[in-house]
């Protein structure tokens, strides 16, 4: 499974309301960091894999019970979350 999240979403999370209150520091001029977890904070399952380079998700082998799951993708300025969006990915198990 891959799973590679549009840029339009990633710009919506960077561009949301939260962002005017970030506070203006030597790191505002670097582009939000993109986190990834589960939608209720905990990390991701070890089955699957997420690079914020690239905005993929991956997994070589889903477990058959998993139908899809939702995830909680920040944008991190600094200290300061600038925003965020819940995805649901369709896994596709059994």
């Amino acid at each position: 499974m891959n799973f590679k999240v549009p840029a339009v979403v990633v710009d919506t999370i960077q561009n949301s309301s939260n962002a005017a209150e970030a506070p203006v520091t030597s790191t505002s001029a670097k582009p939000p960091v993109l986190l990834a977890t589960l939608e209720d904070g905990s990390p991701l399952p070890s089955w699957l894999k997420f690079d914020p380079d690239t905005r993929t998700f991956s997994s070589t082998k889903v477990p058959d019970d998993v139908k899809s799951v939702k995830i909680k993708l920040q944008a991190k300025k600094g200290q300061n979350i600038v925003g965020e969006s819940i995805l649901t990915i369709e896994a596709g198990g059994q």
